[in-house]
């Protein structure tokens, strides 16, 4: 029995050290198991939290010297010999102790091949966008140098300047504007940020240093054409997780898959990361070539992400000419580029929205998803994807139109289709109608729409054919082509009747969510049509009825969507409201804020709690007032006349809600007395006569009494005003008018 109790007892403790100390990756074990009593290793330290303040004192007692303390990661590039690296292990507040790998650097067609040419056509070549080229440096090439604009080495050799070729090279197919060897987005800038040597490596607390930089500096962009060698490549690894958290803080990394392939599991880091967007090869047949690193990852992923030509590619030299190179290492800034070009057609993109337009409009290739990911990039669908959905996405404050819409399985289709036929479809997005083609895809549109039987789905896939038939109008006016117009105006239409046909027709998991999807799809419609309206007066007759067909809509699906979510209605009429004052329609912003507060009487009547929606309102109000005090600021003596009397009925319409907030205890943060109102009263007279005749009215109420009143309810025109005199039954301002108690 006390063999056994002996046996338990270490069992614990050999338990309870790997719980509460550090572990050693295998791969440094190994190192450390080879190496010599006193040699100094390289290595990663990943704390449990953030670094300890005593930490590098107690290193250094150790033997340890810390090289670096990261800010990406919870820690610190060391160097120590073998006993000091396990003796740090065991402390409690280290998590896991890893090598500090070494890390290796791994135009003409292929710009047209993956659709390049046709952006640039649109006058969109990355201007704008910061890429940061991680890598030997950059020379100073004349292809791009004036576009350098900020640098850094974080390697001995002591200068930015590229003494190995791979990071010129990189930045030549990013961003050249050579007339002959075009970079994917010949407008971008430029970071020079050194992380490798003069041959060509570096350390793996080089390049998280450098991937930090870039980050605290500006980079909208990370590309990394660099690799190492680990094994298991989960995306555990110190360089992985500093992509992750780069990307996590807002700034896109496009890494290399490693040229270690044919064979599977291959992926270097940081391709393991889980947020990098990860690069294969393909030649510019669109056949993976040999070399590129194949999928999964270590812990089961799939990896690459996409794939793009880097094989025999022609880009800039340090020497100030061209030269060819092959490799991942080629392909990943061709992605890169083409998301410059995403971005500068939509700056307020994601992460999570370029990795989606980039998988879904790649161009699908005969391999499985760990050899050649989505398929192969195409920088002009990617980019036409973006340019329609950012016609439509960000014109709002109002909600965000992200599908929020739950995954159901489809209900049993009535027609079957014959294994592979939509798979091998032509690339149709990005067709024109002036296209030959162009009847294919909309054969093809409207397949996807009959065959699916869900709701949902259904609905969401005719709403954005509909947008898209908007997208192609706005190009073919801007062509001077408008033998289009109408015809697309037609089919704009009709997408919109399908779904509101299945609305009636088919089966929904959230009929409200698609109505209110509708409902605010319906308002940038709106906007778009008159833009077109505008420039094409032929269309007016068309135009009027398709907005007269919407208005209706409009007001059945507020009808319903009322009763379900009345904040949504209320939200909906303020953005509304928003749109027309800052078109300076006045009156169309009278008659919108008319229905917001019929809204909130509704509010009120159905015994509902209006505190909510009343602060929403106040909110909306010191918005509004700051519009139209700029439109007051901006127009001569006699106009602003009408918009002086304006921002006296907000005004009255703002002092009446906070007095309702106040009298129901809903007040919260809302300013009783905003700093807009203060303004507006000493620049705008009317404003300022108002207050001084409100105040003299509540003077007027005060007796011989000795107390004196509330000033400040005074300030919201509804409280007791002046001094409270006689019986203090006066009452002051009623409120139906702004005014201040000076």
């Amino acid at each position: 029995m006390r063999i056994k109790n002996i046996t338990v007892f270490l069992a614990f403790l050999i338990l309870a050290s790997m719980v509460f100390a550090g572990s050693i990756r295998a791969d440094l074990q190994k190192d450390l198991n080879k190496a010599k009593d006193n040699e100094q290793i390289n290595a990663i330290i990943i704390y449990k939290s953030q670094q300890p303040t005593d930490v590098e004192t107690l290193m250094k007692s150790e033997g340890a010297n810390i090289k670096r303390s990261f800010k990406l990661i919870n820690g610190a590039a060391v160097k120590g010999n073998k006993k000091t690296l396990e003796k740090i292990a065991q402390k409690d507040f280290v998590k896991e102790i890893q090598s500090d790998y070494v890390t290796n650097a791994t135009l003409d067609i292929s710009a047209q091949k993956v659709g390049a040419i046709k952006v640039w056509k649109e006058n969109v070549t990355g201007k704008g966008i910061i890429i940061a080229v991680v890598d030997t440096g950059i020379h100073h090439h004349p292809a791009f140098e004036n576009r350098i604009i900020k640098e850094v080495d974080f390697t001995t050799d002591g200068s930015t300047e590229d003494y190995y070729g791979h990071g010129t090279h990189v930045a030549g197919i990013i961003a050249s504007d050579d007339s002959t060897y075009h970079g994917m987005a010949p407008g971008a800038s430029l970071m020079n940020v050194k992380v490798l040597n003069r041959y060509g490596w570096g350390y793996t607390s080089d390049v998280i240093s450098g991937i930090e930089w870039a980050t605290a500096n500006g980079a909208n962009l990370i590309s990394m054409s660099l690799g190492a060698d680990i094994v298991p490549c989960d995306g555990t690894d110190a360089m992985s997780q500093a992509v992750d958290n780069a990307v996590s803080k807002g700034t896109v990394v496009v890494v290399a898959a490693g040229n270690e392939g044919p064979s599977s599991g291959t992926i270097d880091s940081p391709g393991c990361s889980r947020k990098a967007i990860t690069v294969g090869a393909v030649d510019d047949n669109d056949a993976i070539t040999w070399f590129s690193s194949r999928g999964p990852t270590g812990d089961g992923r799939t990896k690459p992400d996409i794939v793009a030509q880097g094989l025999y590619i022609i880009s800039t030299s340090n020497g100030n000419g061209f030269v060819t190179f092959s490799g991942t290492s080629m392909a990943t800034p061709h992605v890169t580029g083409v998301i410059a070009l995403m971005l500068e057609a939509n700056s307020s993109l994601k992460y999570s929205d370029i990795f989606s337009v980039l998988q879904q409009n790649a161009t699908k290739l005969s391999y499985d998803a760990n050899t050649a990911g989505a398929g192969r990039v195409d920088a002009y669908d990617s980019y036409f994807t973006v340019k329609i959905k950012s016609s439509f996405v960000n014109e709002t404050n109002m909600t965000n139109r992200t599908k929020q819409f739950k995954n159901v399985t489809n209900r049993t289709k009535v027609i079957t289709i014959p294994p592979g036929f939509l798979k091998n479809w032509p690339k149709l997005r990005g067709l024109l109608p002036d296209s030959a083609q162009y009847k294919l895809k909309l054969l093809k549109e409207a397949l996807d729409t009959y065959l699916d039987t869900n709701g949902d789905t259904a609905c969401q896939t005719a709403l954005d054919y509909a947008e898209l038939r908007l997208a192609e109008m706005e190009e073919m006016e801007r062509r001077d082509k408008p033998e289009y117009l109408r015809g697309l105006l037609d089919s704009y239409q009709a997408e919109m009747a399908k779904c509101d046909l299945f609305l009636k027709t088919r089966y929904f998991t959230n009929k409200t969510g698609i109505k209110k999807e509708l409902l605010i799809s319906s308002s940038m419609h709106k906007d778009v049509l008159k833009s077109i309206l505008e420039k094409s007066p032929g269309l007016k007759p068309a135009i009027e009825k398709v907005l007269g067909t919407s208005a209706i809509r409009d007001k059945s699906l507020l009808n319903d969507v009322e009763s379900t979510d009345p904040n949504f209605v209320l939200e909906y009429q303020l953005h509304e409201a928003d749109k027309k004052i800052n078109s300076g329609d006045f009156n169309g912003y009278k008659e919108e804020m008319q229905k917001v507060n019929a809204r909130i009487e509704w509010f009120k009547y159905n015994l509902i709690d209006a505190n909510e929606a009343e602060r929403t309102v106040v909110e909306n109000m010191d918005k509004h007032l700051e519009i139209l005090l700029t439109f007051y600021e901006s127009t001569d003596h006699q106009s602003g006349q009408s918009v002086d009397s304006l921002i006296l009925n907000t005004l009255t319409t703002r002092v009446s809600t906070v007095n309702y907030l106040k009298n129901n205890g809903g007040l919260g943060k809302v300013a009783e007395i905003s700093s807009i109102e203060q303004e507006l009263e000493s620049k705008v007279p009317s404003v300022a006569a108002k207050s001084s005749e409100n105040s003299k009215s509540n003077d007027s109420s005060s007796g011989n009494g000795q107390s004196e009143g509330n000033n400040n309810a005074g300030e919201n025109g509804n409280g007791n005003g002046g001094s409270s005199g006689g019986n203090g039954s006066s009452s002051g301002n009623s409120g139906n008018t702004p005014g201040h108690n000076k």
